[in-house]
């Protein structure tokens, strides 16, 4: 065992898993290219979690060695969210100038998904956050995709799995979906350019989308465009 690591008994309480509601409002920043994606492409990437920046998804409660670890990184797919709407993590990208994040609740997102294949396949859950060096005997794939050490409380995320059996996934996988049923709002960066802002108004307008509020109110068609 590592030197100040903690083995974890084997426990209800420490293996929950943690389910959230569907009115459950969540928020995801991105950059302005991906939301241009989904909303004109209409699907959403769901990335393996061993492809993640951080080298340790998947891997908070087990060696970094782990056979699970590693079969848990190879099998899963995310998409990251948090439920921290009314304070977003700005400064996310290089460049916060093309920052926009998107709100929506996870009832919404699970319902914009085309296929009812996929819908099956994914499942949200509450990210379960332990103190650094917590290492779990025993642990199945679910619980390892849905814990992180405490240093990252403050993202208060709710992510979406992928998993299909012991298959191995892709480094990623476009989910198809209907952006207009699951985007309720588009939150822009404070810092974003008024170039932007425009563009991505005419792009709402250009393809008929008035059903999604931005920064708090529907965008309205300009007789004189």
């Amino acid at each position: 065992m590592k030197k100040g690591t903690q083995l974890v008994a084997y426990t209800n309480e420490e293996l929950t898993l943690l389910i959230p509601a569907d009115e459950t409002p969540i928020i995801r920043i991105m950059s302005l290219d991906e939301l241009i994606h989904i909303l004109f492409e209409k699907n959403i990437r769901f990335t393996r979690l061993d492809k993640f920046q951080d080298e340790f998804e998947g891997l908070a409660v087990v060696s970094k060695d782990s056979k699970e670890g590693d079969f848990t990184r190879k099998t899963s797919l995310i998409s990251c969210w948090s439920y921290n709407i009314n304070n977003p993590m700005w400064h996310l990208l290089n460049d916060n100038t093309e920052e926009v994040a998107i709100i929506t609740t996870v009832g919404d997102f699970k319902r914009a998904i085309k296929s009812r294949v996929n819908r099956d396949f994914i499942i949200p859950f509450l990210m379960q956050y332990v103190p650094a060096g917590t290492l779990y005997e025993l642990i199945n794939r679910s619980k390892l995709a849905t814990r992180k050490i405490d240093s990252y409380k403050h993202e208060k995320e709710i992510r979406f799995i992928y998993t299909k059996g012991v298959e191995k996934q892709p480094r990623k996988r476009l989910i198809k979906l209907d952006p207009t049923k699951m985007i309720k709002e588009i939150i822009l960066s404070p810092e974003m350019s008024d170039e932007n802002k425009r563009l991505i108004k005419n792009h709402l307008i250009r393809n008929e989308i008035y059903n999604i509020k931005v920064n708090g109110e529907y965008i309205k068609y300009d007789l004189n465009q």
